[in-house]
């Protein structure tokens, strides 16, 4: 019976050593790793939308500029046939005319400002 209870003992004693490798070398390394697998995914996905919220926000730069760009170009169009119009050699337009070209360019600038969620 003594031979018996030191068997006994012997492998009770080596499960509990194999299960405690297990847990030290196989167990907690992988979590670990898992743990950290799960933090770095986060941190990536995290820069990934920093990314794209600047990629869209200089989108919406450029397009603002484009539509400003157009904007200029259309009230320059209209100050000229304007000034051909009403025939002035001076490049100048009446105080009422200008005022009238004045506030449509204002205008179409406030315009875009708001398309483009500035100002």
């Amino acid at each position: 019976m003594d031979k018996s209870i030191k068997i006994a003992s012997l492998l009770g004693i080596f499960i509990i050593s194999i299960s405690i490798f297990y847990y030290l070398v196989v167990f907690l390394p992988y979590r670990e790793q898992a743990s950290f697998d799960l933090r770095e995914r986060a941190q990536e996905a995290k820069e990934q939308q920093i990314r794209d919220v600047k990629i869209k926000e200089e989108e919406r730069e450029e397009s603002l500029a484009a539509e400003l760009s157009a904007i200029r170009e259309d009230y320059k169009q209209e100050w000229d046939s304007n000034v051909k119009r009403l025939g002035r050699t001076d490049e100048t337009l009446p105080e009422d005319v200008a005022e009238t070209v004045e506030e449509h360019y204002q205008q179409s600038k406030d315009e875009a400002f708001k398309r483009w969620g500035t100002k």
